[in-house]
């Protein structure tokens, strides 16, 4: 029987980076997974696929690889806050907006997101969240996985 517990323990370092690449893969993709398995050799693979899916590898299947982690964020919240749109726009731009809004009877934040003319600020908004995301949280997640995996596998090995 192969002890997936060692081996994990031996190639903790490669696969808590392979982790973390895959945790921002996974912020950076949203309609992706991202899984890293690990072969008894100590190969590191990290394979992707439609987010929901159904994917488990051949080898993995067969015991010929163990899946250390898989990261999907596909219904990932994102919330800009109106304080963040404002940071991104000139004095100008926010003037103009809260005009447009007010003659359109809508709020600042409901405005931005429905005229349509604010699309690369929203999207830079949301870039600078997924980089402040996978900051805070890639290895911290990488770190719980691979304890999440010491504990199951001494669990069977027991």
């Amino acid at each position: 029987m192969i002890n997936w517990a060692n081996i994990i323990e031996n190639n903790e370092e490669p696969l808590k980076e392979a982790l973390k690449k895959a945790f921002c893969d996974a912020v950076d993709h949203l309609d992706m997974e991202f899984t890293v398995e690990i072969y008894p050799d100590g190969t590191i693979r990290t394979t992707e696929h439609t987010a929901g899916s159904t994917f488990q590898s051949h080898d993995s299947w067969a015991g010929k690889s163990h899946i250390v982690g898989t990261f999907c964020f596909y219904n990932m919240d994102i919330e800009i806050t109106e304080e963040t749109i404002r940071s991104h726009m000139t004095e100008k731009e926010i003037l103009d907006a809260q005009e447009r809004a007010k003659d359109d009877c809508l709020s600042f934040m409901e405005y931005i997101y429905s005229s349509g003319r604010y699309g690369t600020i929203i999207e830079d908004c949301i870039d600078e969240w997924k980089e402040w995301y996978k900051d805070e949280y890639a290895l911290a997640s990488a770190e719980d996985v691979l304890e999440k995996n010491y504990e199951e596998l001494s669990y069977l090995e027991d």
